[in-house]
């Protein structure tokens, strides 16, 4: 590899975090050096799913990436960087990982693994976003929601603090998601590994960002979601819209991770609220009056799945002052944005779509378990819009 390419990597590496352009120096292009650019993000011609980098022809040339669109008033190209190779590397950051002739089916059964290598000793963390059309064969056993088709990322590390946070196995439908790994100290920041045994069916593309450690974009230890601004709608993996049938999507077995916000300026309270949904439920996460265990944690009333909010309080409930925090454990599950008090379940008052619970906690932060073997086969998941209030 030559002197210019091992540079225009290394700058390329070091002046983005989250495919964000940092503060760095213009680089010169061509006619006399009258001419330049930075390289700043764009958006190809071909896709409004896919977004490269601008650089000169060349450039994108020599890191095998192919050009998608001007930019630069036409001086330089937005240049797309693939990896489709089972078993590839990606070295570059703000590139993507797709299967062998997307957006078709991927032909073959078996596994696919691509590798992911730090482009620089500055990067912390790898963060993935699942672009359209990122679809894996649905659970085929809809008693439990094992997948069969699975999405397995492996960080390069995990944090040594109690919850050692790493993506749970996926599949369904996972587009718009996203997820955030450590990247460790070594040369591999994470491993990506597919693996379908239903032919035709497993579609992927998912953009992977490098973010450094010293990024407005780096995630709090221990969240594998991190969402930015005073909105946002989070959901849980494989959503389906709020259908209760699980033809098209259900929760999946054996989940346990945090979903983080970031607090932003003026900002002393977070309220979770479930979407508006057409049909079904926009949080239905099961509740058979059983208690459910996983890994030591048993949770009375909440045999499928719960979330836990800390420093939650009610904005609507029947008897309830909505003015005290009504659950030690801030444990929510069932079909109402339920609150278990004990071995209690609170149902709030009116419309389900309408109960909200706000949170007062330091860091807004999310928790949510999906255990291992019992029923998920009617049960919708979550969709919650999180709106930051003002102190």
């Amino acid at each position: 590899m030559n002197t210019k390419l091992l540079s225009l990597i290394a700058t390329c590496c070091i002046s983005f975090g989250l495919c964000v352009p940092e503060e760095r120096t213009n680089r010169a292009f061509s006619l006399f050096n009258v001419v330049k650019f930075k390289n700043t993000n764009c958006q190809s011609t071909s896709s409004p799913n896919l977004q490269g980098v601008c650089y000169t022809s060349q450039e994108c040339s020599d890191l095998g990436g192919t050009a998608d669109g001007n930019c630069a008033a036409s001086f330089g190209v937005c240049c797309i960087v693939s990896v489709s190779t089972c078993g590839g590397t990606v070295s570059q950051n703000c590139s993507y990982i797709e299967n062998v002739g997307y957006p078709s089916g991927r032909t073959t059964t078996g596994a696919c693994q691509y590798t992911i290598s730090r482009c620089s000793s500055e990067v912390c963390q790898i963060r993935l976003d699942f672009v359209a059309n990122t679809v894996l064969a649905q659970p085929t056993n809809s008693a439990t929601g094992l997948c069969v088709d699975t999405l397995v990322i492996t960080p390069g590390a995990l944090p040594a603090t109690n919850l050692r946070v790493a993506p749970p196995t996926m599949c369904g439908t996972l587009t718009g998601q996203h997820v955030y790994v450590d990247a460790g100290t070594a040369t591999t920041a994470a491993t990506v590994a597919f693996t379908t045994n239903t032919m035709a069916i497993g579609t992927w593309r998912v953009k992977v960002s490098q973010i450094l450690c010293s990024s407005a974009y780096k995630a709090p230890e221990n969240c594998l979601q991190y969402f930015t601004g005073p909105f946002a709608t989070v959901t849980s993996f494989n959503w389906n819209g709020g259908n209760a049938d699980c033809v098209t999507g259900c929760l999946t077995q054996s989940q346990d991770y945090q979903i983080c916000f970031r607090k932003e300026a003026g900002m002393c309270s977070i309220q979770y609220t479930p979407s508006p949904v057409t049909t079904g439920d926009a949080f239905n996460i099961g509740n058979n009056g059983a208690a459910g265990t996983k890994a030591g944690i048993g949770i009375a009333n909440c045999a499928n799945a719960f979330l836990q909010i800390p420093n939650i309080f009610p904005t609507t409930l029947a008897t309830t002052d909505p003015s005290i925090v009504v659950d030690i454990d801030n444990v929510l599950c069932g079909t109402h944005l339920n609150i278990v008090n004990g071995n209690t379940i609170i149902a709030a008052a009116g419309d389900k779509f309408s109960a909200s619970v706000i949170s007062t906690a330091d860091q807004f932060k999310v928790r949510f378990v999906a255990f291992n073997a019992l029923a998920q086969a009617t049960l919708a998941g979550f969709s919650l819009d999180a709106v930051q209030r003002p102190c």
